[in-house]
């Protein structure tokens, strides 16, 4: 967590497709495309930010990890 009270979210996006997932999925890239936020082509960096917050599955692997759902 941030100082100003917000959680910080990083996503990937990769330049090939505009594949964007969250940022601890880049292992599993494009083995699990059931990951993508969006298109990074296509949206904005806010946009993805967004889709990735707004989803409750993204919110936990990205605050948790993978680990965490094992």
């Amino acid at each position: 967590m941030t100082g100003n009270g917000r959680f910080d979210r990083e996503l990937v996006v990769y330049a090939r497709d505009g594949l964007a997932q969250p940022c601890c999925s880049i292992y599993a890239g494009y083995d699990m495309p059931e990951l993508r936020i969006g298109d990074g082509r296509r949206q904005s960096v806010a946009e993805l930010l967004d889709a990735q917050q707004s989803d409750g599955y993204f919110a936990v692997v990205a605050d948790g990890g993978f680990a965490f759902l094992y």
